[in-house]
C-alpha cells in the first residue's frame, strides 16, 4: 500500500460495494493522492451505512472523500497534511454529517478546520480532538452535546466562543495553547458538569485557579503553567469540595502557595506536587484529608518541613518523597499510617533520621531508601515489618549498621548498594531464610562475600551483582542449591575466573540453570 497513488474503480468493483461495510480504515500510505468517486455517480451512498473512518499518515492525498456519509459517527485524521487544503474544492460534505458525527479527531490537517469554523455545523458532535490544527485563533461553539474537548498544538489559538463552551462539558483538554485566554469566572460556572480538567503547559495568563468553581469536578491536573501563583478557594477552610478526588500539580515554577486553611476537599483520594522550585510549604492541615490514598512529592527545593499534624492516617497506601533538597524531617506519627503499602524515600540530602517510633508495621510491602547522604541510621524496630517484602537501599553513606533486631522476618527481595551493610549483612547472618532474590550493586569496594551469609538462605532464587569492581570471589563454600538464575555484571575480576565456561572457578557454579555475565547467557 506504501506506493498506491489512486483509489478509485478498482476498490469498489461494483456500483454498490459497500452497503454494510462500518468501519474503512487507510493507514500510512505515503503516495497516495486521490480518493476517487464510484461508478454510482453520487446517486446513492458509496458507505451509507459506515460508522467509523480512519485516515493516518496520508500526507499527500489532496483528493476528494466520499460526499455522503450518513451514517459516520467517527472520523480521525492524523498526519494528512495537505487534504482538502484547497477550499474551493468542497471535499467534505459537512451537511452529510450534520445528524450524524459523534467523535471528531483531527491532528495535522488544518485543511478539515472547515468543520470547526460554524457554530452550528456538528450539533450531534460529543467528542473532539484537535491537534496541530494552526492558523486558528478562535474555536466556535459547534455542538450543545459535547462532553469531551481535547486541544493540542494549537499555537494560534487565543480565545475560546464570546458564548462559552457547551454545558454538557465533562472533560476538557489543554496541550500546549500557550496563547489562549482561559474561561472567565463567568464561562466556568456555567461548565456544572465538568468532571476533568489538564492544563498542560497553556493558559499563560492564569495566575490563580478557583478550585471550587467547577462544582462537580473530579480530577484536575495543572501542568508546566509557567505564571500560576496560587490555588484559592473562596469560601476558605469553610467551603467543601467534596468533588474532587484527583489533585497533581506538575512543573508550575511560579507557584508558591495552596488556600490558606488547607485543601477544604475530604474526599482527595490522590495528590501530587512536582517540581515547583518556588513552592515552599504544602497545605496545611494534611492530615485532615483522611480519603487519601496516594501522596507523591518530589522536586520541591525550598521544601523544609511537612505541615504539623502529619499524614492523614485510614485510607494512604502509597507515600514517596524525594528530590527535596532542603528538607530536613519526614512527616510525625508516620508508624501511625497502617494502611501504608508502599513508601519510597530518596534523593533528600538534609534528611538525617527518620521519625521515633518507626514505620508503620501491619500492610507494608515495599520500602525505598535512596541517596540521603546524611541519614545516619535506618528506622527502629525494622524486624517488626512482617508484610515487607521488598527492600532497597543504596548510596547511604553514613549508614553502617541495622537497627537491633535486624531486617523483616518475611523479606522476598532485598537490593543493596551500600558496602558497609553489605559487609554486615554477611558476616553477621542478618539475611532473612525467606529471601529469594538479593540484588548487590556498585559497591566498588568490595572484595568478598562471606558464604556463611548465604548458607541459611535455602529459598534464594536470584542472586544479581554487578558494578562491584573490586570483587574477585563469590563464596568459597558455594551458593545455596535453589539458587536458578546468576547474574554478574560490571565485575571483571569474577568475569574473568567465572566466565565463558572457561573461568578457573567455573565448575563451581556450572549447575546453576540460568548464569549471565555481561551479555552472555548460558542455560
Amino acid at each position: 500500500m506504501k506506493v498506491v497513488k489512486s483509489v478509485g474503480g478498482e476498490l469498489y468493483g461494483g456500483n454498490q460495494p459497500f452497503q454494510c461495510l462500518e468501519k474503512l480504515e487507510f493507514r500510512e500510505m505515503p503516495e497516495w493522492e486521490e480518493w476517487q468517486p464510484s461508478p454510482s455517480g453520487g446517486e446513492s451512498p458509496d458507505f451509507p451505512r459506515l460508522q467509523e473512518l480512519i485516515l493516518r499518515e496520508c500526507p499527500k492525498l489532496i483528493g476528494d472523500l466520499p460526499t455522503h456519509l450518513p451514517s459516520l459517527k467517527t472520523l480521525d485524521v492524523y498526519k494528512c497534511e495537505v487534504l482538502h487544503e484547497n477550499r474551493a474544492s468542497n471535499t467534505l460534505n459537512t451537511e452529510s454529517l450534520r445528524g450524524s458525527l459523534e467523535k471528531l479527531t483531527i491532528m495535522g490537517c488544518p485543511g478539515l478546520s472547515l468543520l470547526l469554523e460554524s457554530t452550528d455545523t456538528l450539533p450531534s458532535l460529543q467528542m473532539l480532538f484537535i491537534k496541530f490544527v494552526g492558523g486558528k485563533e478562535w474555536l466556535a461553539h459547534n455542538s450543545n452535546r459535547l462532553q469531551s474537548l481535547s486541544l493540542d498544538e494549537c499555537s494560534s489559538l487565543l480565545s475560546f466562543p464570546t458564548n462559552g463552551l457547551p454545558t454538557p462539558l465533562t472533560s476538557l483538554h489543554l496541550v500546549n495553547c500557550k496563547k489562549v485566554e482561559f474561561l472567565s469566572r463567568e464561562m466556568m460556572a456555567k461548565l456544572t458538569s465538568l468532571q476533568s480538567l489538564l492544563l498542560f503547559k497553556s493558559c499563560d495568563s492564569l495566575r490563580s485557579f478557583p478550585l471550587g468553581i467547577f462544582p462537580n469536578l473530579s480530577s484536575l491536573s495543572i501542568v508546566g503553567c509557567q505564571n500560576l501563583e496560587s490555588l484559592s478557594v473562596e469560601g476558605g477552610a469553610d467551603e467543601n469540595l467534596s468533588h474532587l478526588n484527583s489533585l497533581s500539580i506538575w512543573g508550575c515554577r511560579n507557584l508558591v502557595s495552596f488556600p490558606d486553611g488547607g485543601l477544604p476537599t475530604p474526599n482527595l483520594t490522590f495528590f501530587h506536587v512536582y517540581n515547583c522550585e518556588n513552592l515552599k510549604l504544602l497545605p496545611d492541615r494534611m492530615h485532615t484529608l483522611t480519603a487519601l490514598q496516594r501522596l507523591e512529592i518530589s522536586s520541591l527545593p525550598n521544601l523544609v518541613s511537612f505541615p504539623e499534624g502529619g499524614l492523614p492516617t485510614p485510607n494512604l497506601t502509597f507515600f514517596s518523597v524525594g528530590y527535596c533538597m532542603n528538607l530536613k524531617l519526614l512527616p510525625d506519627r508516620m508508624h501511625t499510617l497502617t494502611a501504608l503499602q508502599d513508601l519510597s524515600i530518596s534523593n533528600l540530602p538534609n534528611l538525617v533520621s527518620f521519625p521515633e517510633g518507626g514505620l508503620p508495621t501491619p500492610n507494608l510491602t515495599f520500602f525505598s531508601v535512596r541517596y540521603c547522604m546524611n541519614l545516619k541510621l535506618l528506622p527502629d524496630r525494622m524486624h517488626t515489618l512482617t508484610a515487607l517484602q521488598r527492600l532497597e537501599i543504596e548510596c547511604l553513606p553514613h549508614v553502617v549498621s541495622f537497627a537491633q533486631g535486624g531486617l523483616p522476618p518475611n523479606l522476598g527481595r532485598l537490593d543493596i548498594r551500600n558496602w558497609d551493610l553489605v559487609e554486615t549483612l554477611l558476616n553477621e547472618q542478618l539475611l532473612p531464610a525467606t529471601l529469594h532474590t538479593l540484588q548487590i550493586y556498585d559497591v566498588s569496594n568490595l572484595k568478598s562475600l562471606d558464604g556463611k551469609g548465604f548458607e541459611h538462605l535455602a529459598s534464594l532464587q536470584q542472586l544479581q551483582i554487578s558494578g562491584c569492581e573490586s570483587l574477585k570471589f563469590l563464596p568459597k563454600e558455594g551458593l545455596p542449591a535453589s539458587l536458578s538464575y546468576l547474574m554478574i555484571r560490571g565485575c571483571p575480576s569474577l568475569k574473568k575466573r567465572y566466565g565463558n565456561k572457561k573461568g578457573k572457578d567455573w565448575r563451581n557454579i556450572a549447575r546453576i540453570p540460568c548464569i549471565q555475565i555481561d551479555h552472555e547467557i548460558t542455560i
